[in-house]
């Protein structure tokens, strides 16, 4: 499949690492794929593992490294990737974290969807995972529901919420909607943001490439401390934007049952209170 590299010249692609190398994360093997030898890519890459990555040099694209032990999230990560797209005057910005696996038609199906949709500023894969159609995603009482299929081409952020990972915008877009609320690390910042670009740029092309989420870091669960603290983070996010949003968050209806999975994965009922003290603020 022939690889518009004029569209590659204008994109800056963002990975956003967190305990894995980057010559092993799914994002990165599969975009070297999807490329091959074609020059004019860059890619930025943000670190927040605990430990700095040996980042390979390769005539493919240009790599830009930026480790932040910090760990403050894919929030931060993408903002921070925008200003490196305005600095060396990129016109998109592809996101990305490290568990997304890009089919071979990606870049050709972007090109297609810009000169069939001028007007639009962003445009998104769907996103499948070992369940299903994983992204685009519908918001019920502020809880993502699956849907099975959504054919029409052209959508709006108001219907449907997509995933970070995929999403090809425009800096203008990014830049019009506030960039991402760091206050949101990991959990509902693809969601806030969302709501975000409704408000400046609603519709959406979703363009016919299919990536596949693997969900790797989630796929392992051994430390319960850890998974504690993860646990914690998630009801943070989900509290935050029950305050924040303008329609009806349930809190229960979206905590309680991944405490409850939670509880019986890990055999600890300390999630279950975790969940419960969250939801209803009685301890």
């Amino acid at each position: 499949m022939t690889k518009p590299t004029f569209l590659l010249d204008e994109i800056l692609i963002i990975i956003v690492l967190y305990k894995q190398s980057l010559i092993e994360c799914e994002s990165f093997k599969s975009i070297q794929l999807v490329i091959g030898q074609s020059s004019g890519a860059t890619l930025y890459v943000y670190d927040n593992s605990p430990k700095p990555d040996v980042i390979p040099d390769l005539s493919s694209m240009k790599i830009k490294y930026h480790h932040d032990p910090s760990n403050p999230g894919v929030s931060k990560a993408y903002n921070e990737g925008l200003k490196v797209a305005v600095e060396l005057n990129k016109k998109w910005l592809l996101l990305a974290d490290q568990d997304t696996e890009f089919p071979s038609s990606l870049f050709f199906d972007y090109s297609h969807a810009i000169q069939h949709h001028p007007q639009v500023t962003i445009f998104v894969p769907y996103l499948n995972d070992s369940v299903g159609l994983l992204s685009p995603f519908r918001l019920i009482w502020g809880k993502g529901s699956r849907l099975k299929a959504l054919n029409i081409p052209l959508q709006s952020f108001r219907n449907y919420k997509t995933i970070n990972s995929g999403m090809l915008i425009s800096v203008v877009a990014f830049e019009k909607a506030g960039g991402y609320d760091e206050r949101f690390p990991l959990d509902y910042s693809d969601i806030s943001f969302s709501d975000r670009l409704a408000v400046y740029d609603s519709s959406f092309v979703l363009i016919p490439s299919t990536c596949f989420h693997h969900f790797s870091a989630t796929s392992n669960i051994t430390d319960i401390l850890s998974e504690i603290e993860r646990f914690k983070s998630f009801c943070k996010a989900v509290t935050l934007y029950k305050e924040i949003s303008n329609q009806f968050v349930s809190l229960s209806w979206i905590i309680i049952p991944r405490a409850l999975k939670l509880t019986f994965q890990m055999k600890s009922l300390r999630f279950l209170k975790i969940g419960i003290v969250t939801s209803t603020g009685i301890e």
